[in-house]
């Protein structure tokens, strides 16, 4: 989503709370590479305040990636960066199955 006015905030819901990831105002944009990618989102938006914003559903930033270099450029590098940092604050979209008394567990988890 594009913030045309107002701001959106990103959370992370996880067990009884949330936790307030990003703001999103007024020329910024919302989103990550699971959206190119089709897997589900990570987080939630939500209206801080009355806000307006441009929609795009995953075909039409697809197309926009194919088509429109500059606009690529400037998209797939905030993907990337927000990914790297959700990655180092240890949040991810990977599920780790396994006992937790598991050497095979605790070896791939601290992997």
């Amino acid at each position: 989503m594009v913030v045309t006015g107002g701001a959106l905030e990103v959370v992370r819901i996880a067990g009884d709370g949330e936790t307030l990831v990003a703001v999103h105002e007024t020329g910024q944009f919302s989103g990550e590479v699971n959206m190119i990618s089709g897997r589900r989102a990570l987080f939630r938006l939500r209206a801080r305040e009355a806000s307006t914003v441009v929609a795009l559903d995953r075909q039409q930033l697809v197309g926009l990636v194919q088509n429109d270099a500059e606009l690529s450029e400037i998209l797939m590098r905030a993907f990337i960066l927000r990914r790297v940092e959700l990655v180092a604050s240890g949040i991810g979209d990977a599920v780790l199955i396994g006992s937790r008394h598991s050497s095979g567990t605790l070896r791939s988890r601290n992997s």
